[in-house]
């Protein structure tokens, strides 16, 4: 839903800014009126950020309340239907009803809302959906709840429906993508989070009512939905205000008449209005024809019914799922199983980034010159295959011997599809109808939610009926047939367009757009060239004398101009092709003469392609996510390895940690060497390496051969953590640096909780036999099968990779030009200014110490980036110990069920790197960049400070065997929520903080973070056991260590600028880098002069 016409033609007939009232003339022989002016304070889409944001709250607050309430009642669905001694049939009616209303309503509120206001719309329907919760909870007859559930369906609806038109009403199109996948986020994250809160309230308490048998726990469900809805009233009061501008403008001229008398005062919303015919033509009868006459809508009505089916489907049918399959086995109940809910939850954060990512930042960009409206579809197009995989896992682990964290995977997995096909469905649509989109929407809407509701009805007869794995194949290959249909729109859905009639009529106006255009450019360049005819003519009238030094000077500052290079490049590239004179290359310290080559576009990374740099990039990640995946799965065997080669627990745990422990100190070294030397070779090397190494571990009959494989390997593999980072520095700025950045940190710490799932199976699935060990050589396996998977990642590297320092590339141009031309006097400029082995050792392993020793600020934080590190790293090492200790005999935990646990790792990461990207990057730092300078990076490490050690006091205290599992899954994903901000904020902290050396204070942290890391992993088990009480006291321990930690970015935040300031090495540090870059560029410039005179010799 976008502005409505009103809305448009008061913001055109803003012709002055300077009166209130403006006069017009007479239109149509109407009586002359004064038209109201829209002031800034009237147009919604200038108001203040906060004040946007407020009314963003209280609307989107009001769509999380209602989306909850759709699934929370099946929470309490089982306990309503012995409650009121009815049938499951009338219980999945009064579930599937609140959804159906959700189809009908739409539809009458949208055209109301535009003409009355979105003000009036919310508090009505709000009160309605708040009060109906009464009668549902204290009714003691299912037709009342029926009826009730109806009524309160409806006037929710507004709390969904609306929602997206008052973000139209806010924002712009450009920006309001953000928004709108938020809000859309919002309505599937509070669908799955919402049973989770309310699953254990039916077991806890009981209300009787009107003499029902008192097992009515299902009514504080309702209750206590009601008393927060009350509560979020409030909220709604405070925040909401009008935000369609039609009605804004109404109101104005209504109290302008008023105050003034005047009654010619009038808005254009006021007289050029629809009639309610038109209304009811436009919110009603538009979107039954699409969708009977538009094969595109008709198709994704289709498409985007039938998962929403599968949507709903769940949310009626997991409880009676699992409890039928898992009550026995692993003791699921009740309340536990509201825990499979927050499958739901992840696989829409996922979906939301992917389809960010994914769709918004690749697919479209990439395809929106060739197709610029199928171009909306990558998101739809990939999702449509991720979604039956999904379906496919979920129906083959619906088994009572398989472990229910099997198919909760395939519900984030079906989740994440299904999120990403609604978003990217609707842009298509959007862009396809443009100011018709929303009654395509609508119509989408009507099929979506009649689907959704009426599939609940008969869900669970379908299920018993069929069988659980049976109906869930079934749904698997229907899923599989309708994945069909973005792929088919994306290849012909232009030529489906050309022959809608809504469809051509916009093709139309948009070409009548792109001639009034292309009219407007030609009539900017007939007065271009009229300018400059009338420049030559004044030049040529004007004295034709020129004076050589001024022309020479204009040549020289042209030249130097134009092969101006990023600062952070230590290639300076200024070309230079003109002979020099050897009297005045003498007076230059007897040098010899050198003729630099010049940069061309094809030479600077920075100037490549964006695939090309985007390949080049995703191969150094790849390499950074299998290092980072050799932390965990080793993880995953050291139970067999010491059985297999008959060693201690201590010395496995060696193998384990000496892999980070080889991470701290190369990357000293490697850093300066790939900056002079290129990054492809050493890449190349070291990754070849790593890869071989794998085979001596596997292979080794002893516990000594495999530390020491283990050692070599962390060596070689620093280079895909080091280098990446740099190699991204090469070919990125600004925003798109951020970004890939972003991507690389965030890929260490999912790459280390996804190998673990992929692995966990292998060593208890496989063995290897091998030279007289014990024959329980599975985790041998885990080595070879990763070799074979860095092997073939290889391939991608030598294919993709390509070197990126931009002095290495200079440097072998030009060698291939002497080479070609014999003229030994051309040179790069790394050729010529280059830096010493004695200075480049210094820079790289010596600076990083004094850092380390000398700045309190890079000294406290890898204290604290440093125990954050370990913290990580103790998880990985420690999880399969913790969990099979403590549920192998309640839950069944296995070696490879436990797997599962790592999957905590990756959503806290993920939560972490949204958190990060949107309250520090996107809102802090731009808000506050400018009052609080450098110190403004700190605010998530801040944040973060608080909530990671309350995830570790989370984990302390529900490591317990009669402590449900998933509870200390959540307390690692709140932990892992918490390390990545303090992480990557504190990074950007420390580069901001020291300019051109912060990669020596990096050095020093990394060094710091390695070494904890890895020496944490030798010690962790044995502290685990040896505190006592079954892990608590050494995890409080952890979490108390944290709580103290979290004042140092507090700290940091508040004295970090005057710490600075009485950082005397630093200081010094800087002001000797800032001359050496001076005598570089007085260097630079004494060349030029030599090259200009040489040209003015030669003339």
């Amino acid at each position: 839903m976008g502005s409505s016409d009103a809305g448009s033609r008061d913001r055109s007939h803003s012709l002055s800014r300077s009166s209130t009232v403006h006069e017009l003339a007479p239109v149509d022989s109407k009586p002359e009126s004064n038209w109201v002016e829209i002031d800034d304070n009237d147009d919604p889409q200038r108001w203040p950020q906060s004040r946007k944001l407020k009314v963003m709250v209280a609307t989107v607050g009001f769509c999380i309340l209602v989306s909850g309430a759709s699934s929370s009642f099946a929470v309490g669905l089982n306990s309503m239907v012995d409650d009121l001694g009815t049938s499951q049939e009338l219980g999945s009616l009064a579930l599937a009803i609140f959804v159906i209303g959700f189809a009908i309503a739409p539809m009458f509120f949208a055209g109301a809302s535009e003409e009355l206001g979105r003000t009036p719309m919310y508090a009505i329907t709000f009160t309605i959906y708040c009060v109906m919760f009464l009668p549902i909870g204290l009714c003691n007859s299912i037709t009342g709840i029926i009826i009730s559930r109806f009524i309160q369906g409806l006037a929710g609806s507004s709390g969904s429906t609306m929602v997206a038109g008052t973000i139209s009403d806010l924002y712009a199109s450009h920006e309001r993508g953000i928004y709108m996948s938020l809000f859309a986020l919002s309505t599937m994250f509070s669908t799955g989070l919402t049973p989770m809160v309310y699953s254990f309230v039916p077991l806890k308490t009981s209300l009787s009512v009107a003499g029902s048998p008192g097992q009515g726990g299902w009514r504080w469900i309702q209750l206590i939905q009601c008393i927060a809805t009350a509560a979020y009233g409030i909220v709604l009061v405070l925040f909401l205000k009008e935000t369609r501008i039609n009605v804004i403008m109404k109101k104005k001229a209504r109290r302008m008449r008023k105050e003034t008398g005047d009654m010619s005062i009038k808005a254009h919303a006021e007289v050029f209005k629809p009639t309610k015919k038109e209304l009811l033509q436009q919110s009603l009868l538009r979107p039954m024809q699409y969708l009977t006459k538009e094969p595109i809508v008709i198709a994704f009505s289709f498409f985007i019914g039938y998962a929403w089916a599968i949507f709903y489907s769940f949310i009626a049918s997991i409880t009676h799922v699992f409890l039928t399959l898992y009550e026995d086995e692993y003791g699921m109940n009740q309340g536990t199983v509201g825990y499979v809910y927050a499958s739901i939850v992840v696989g829409s954060v996922f979906g939301f980034l992917f389809n960010y990512f994914f769709q918004e930042k690749f697919f479209f960009r990439r395809f929106n010159k060739s197709r610029p409206v199928e171009a909306r579809l990558g998101g739809a197009m990939a999702s449509g295959i991720i979604f039956p995989v999904g379906a496919f896992i979920y129906s083959f682990t619906l088994y009572p011997f398989v472990h229910p964290a099997g198919a909760c995977v395939g519900l984030t997995i079906i989740l994440t599809g299904m999120f990403s096909i609604y978003l990217s469905s609707m842009s298509y649509l959007a862009d396809c109808y443009q100011a018709n989109a929303s009654s395509a929407l609508a119509a989408i809407a009507l099929i979506r939610n009649l689907t959704g509701g009426v599939v609940i009805l008969v869900i669970r007869q379908w299920y018993d009926g069929m069988g659980f794995v049976y109906a869930g194949l079934l749904i698997s290959l229907l899923a599989v047939v309708f994945a069909s249909v973005p792929i088919a729109l994306f290849f012909w859905g232009k030529r489906l367009r050309l022959r809608s009639r809504f469809a051509q009529e916009i093709a139309k106006m948009q070409e009548q757009e792109r001639l009034a255009m292309k009219q407007e450019q030609y009539n900017d360049s007939n007065i271009e060239i009229d300018r400059r005819a009338s420049i030559t003519q004044l030049t040529h009238s004007l004295p034709a004398l020129r004076s050589p030094t001024a022309h020479t000077h204009s040549a020289a500052h042209t030249s130097s101009s134009s092969n101006e290079h990023d600062a952070n490049v230590n290639d300076a590239p200024t070309a230079v092709n003109t002979e020099i004179d050897h009297d005045a290359a003498k007076e230059k310290d007897s040098k010899e003469n050198y003729r630099f080559v010049d940069i061309e576009e094809g030479d600077d990374p920075m100037k490549w392609p964006r695939y090309k740099r985007t390949r080049i990039a995703i191969a150094a990640v790849g390499f950074s996510v299998f290092v980072s995946a050799s932390t965990a799965t080793f993880a995953q065997g050291t139970y067999q390895l010491v059985t297999d080669l008959n060693t201690s627990t201590e010395l496995a745990n060696v193998a384990q940690g000496i892999y980070v422990v080889a991470f701290a100190f190369p990357p000293m070294l490697l850093a300066g060497i790939s900056e002079e030397y290129g990054r492809y070779r050493i890449f190349l090397v070291s990754y070849a390496i790593y890869m071989l190494l794998h085979l001596p571990i596997a292979l080794s009959t002893n516990i000594n051969g495999v530390i020491v494989g283990r050692l070599l390997q962390g060596l070689a593999a620093s280079t895909g953590s080091t280098l990446t980072a740099g190699t991204i520095a090469d070919m990125y700025s600004g925003y798109d640096r951020a970004f890939w950045m972003s991507i690389f940190a965030a890929s260490a710490p999912i790459a280390t909780g996804f190998a673990p799932l992929v692995y966990s199976y292998v060593p208890s699935k496989t063995e290897l036999h091998y030279r007289g060990s014990s024959g329980v050589g599975g985790w041998r396996w885990i080595q070879i099968i990763q070799m074979l998977a860095v092997f073939v990642w290889g391939i991608v590297m030598v294919m993709w990779f390509r070197e990126t320092r931009l002095n290495v590339i200079m440097k072998k141009k030009a060698k291939r030009l002497r080479k070609e031309t014999g003229d030994q006097s051309l040179r790069a400029q790394a050729e010529q200014y280059r830096m010493s082995k004695q200075q480049m050792f210094r820079n790289s392993f010596f600076r990083p110490l004094m850092f380390l020793v000398l700045e309190p600020i890079v000294t406290v934080m890898s204290l604290f980036i440093g125990f954050a590190w370990a913290v990580f790293f103790s998880l990985q090492a420690s999880i399969s110990h913790v969990f099979l200790t403590l549920y192998s005999d309640n839950y069944g935990m296995t070696h490879g069920s436990v797997g599962y646990v790592f999957t905590a790792i990756i959503l806290g990461t993920v939560i972490g790197f949204v958190f990060n990207l949107f309250f520090q990057e996107k809102w802090f730092y731009q808000k506050y960049a400018h009052k609080y300078s450098v110190e403004a990076r700190l605010a998530s490490s801040m944040v973060s400070g608080i909530v990671f050690p309350i995830g570790a006091f989370i984990y302390a205290f529900t490591t317990y065997s009669f402590v449900h599992w998933i509870a200390p899954c959540i307390a690692i994903t709140i932990i892992m929520a918490g390390i990545f901000p303090i992480y990557y904020s504190s990074m950007n902290y420390l580069s901001e903080c020291y300019g051109t050396t912060a990669s020596s204070a990096l050095a020093s942290i990394a060094m710091v973070r390695n070494l904890t890391g890895g020496c944490i992993q030798f010690v962790i088990l044995q502290w685990l056991d040896g505190l006592g009480d079954r892990f608590q006291y050494a995890l409080l321990m952890i979490a108390v260590m944290a709580t103290a930690l979290a004042f140092i970015p507090i700290t940091l935040f508040i004295f970090g600028s005057r710490i600075r300031q009485r950082s005397a090495y630093a200081q010094n540090l800087s002001a000797n880098e800032n001359v050496t870059v001076a005598e570089k560029n007085e260097t630079m410039q004494q060349q030029i002069h030599l090259d200009r005179r040489s040209s003015i010799n030669q003339a």
